[in-house]
């Protein structure tokens, strides 16, 4: 019995290992590019290379969260950001966040999954313990970080603030983003949810005239004004439905959890505007691939990935 014993520990703790290799270590201040796992998930990141700036987690025994932000600058300004956000739970709380998100999505005072007028874009699945929530929206940046809506958030995104003020960040007003949130308890006892916001003036858009969330040419009563700008949400809406396709594929999304997004969704031709592009990240991969093979030199290998990335 005891060598039996000694088997099953020493499977379960090879196990362990080989779980822990399948997740990526987020060490502050290095830089990701391509697909980074958690938890045997992959995750493709936006083209280009990813600054890990800071992350945040609570937890009460099993039920808390954990946050981890990347960032990309151009001389000192901000460009876009990207942040994956796990919620777990466990145990008896397993069946009371399925209800809980429900009520948020629906009802949420200051933000949900609905089509409130900042929102651009917004489709939800939500029944009993299995929810699949996308939004497009437009933010005011210094409104989010330092006096959002919701007071509870007064007081968030320390560590983020403070590499903002030690680098000496410079902030866009206005925002577009994009976010894909999934969970089921039939599925895994954790809620994913990946958030991307971008610059619109580094990706093609023309400078931005307001600098409200209410006066903005992004928001959706007004964009109709303004057509450069209007275009500009479509392609990143349909960038944004493409990306969601792929989130639901990796987190094993049920198919009846599935949003249809075909409204939106202009398959894998359209512009990327910034979001995961599949084509982008195979060539990337098969750069890296002849890099590491000796068959392109470090110089070569910098050239053309800055050339396919621009």
């Amino acid at each position: 019995m005891k060598k039996l014993l000694e088997i099953v520990v020493l499977g379960l703790l090879l196990i362990a290992n080989i779980a822990e290799a399948k997740t990526t270590k987020f060490i502050k201040g290095e830089f990701y590019e391509g697909t980074v796992i958690w938890q045997s998930i992959e995750i493709d990141l936006p083209p280009g290379e990813w600054q890990h700036v800071s992350s945040s987690s609570w937890y009460i025994r099993n039920y808390g969260y954990t946050e981890w932000t990347f960032v990309q600058t151009e001389n000192n300004r901000w460009k876009a950001d990207y942040s994956l956000l796990i919620f777990h739970t466990g145990g008896k709380y397993l069946w009371y966040l399925g209800p809980a998100l429900l009520n948020y999505y629906k009802r949420g005072k200051y933000d949900n999954c609905t089509l409130r007028p900042e929102y651009y874009a917004a489709k939800l699945y939500a029944k009993g313990n299995s929810s699949n929530c996308f939004l497009v929206t437009h933010r005011e940046v210094y409104k989010e970080l330092y006096n959002p809506d919701d007071p509870e958030l007064r007081g968030s995104n320390i560590a983020f603030k403070q590499w903002i003020k030690k680098n000496n960040i410079e902030l866009p007003a206005i925002v577009v983003c994009r976010s894909h949130t999934y969970y089921s308890a039939v599925v895994r006892d954790v809620t994913v949810e990946l958030s991307h916001c971008i610059d619109p003036e580094f990706f093609g858009a023309t400078k931005s005239k307001f600098e409200t969330e209410e006066s903005s040419e992004y928001h959706r009563h007004n964009i109709e004004n303004y057509p450069e700008k209007k275009k500009f949400m479509e392609q990143w809406t349909s960038s944004a439905a493409e990306y969601h396709k792929e989130f639901e594929e990796r987190v094993r999304a049920r198919d009846y959890h599935r949003l249809d997004l075909s409204e939106y969704y202009a398959g894998k031709n359209s512009q990327t505007l910034g979001t995961s592009s599949q084509n982008i990240t195979e060539e990337l991969k098969e750069l890296k691939k002849l890099y590491d093979d000796g068959v392109l030199t470090k110089e070569e290998f910098t050239k053309a990935k800055k050339k396919l990335l621009n």
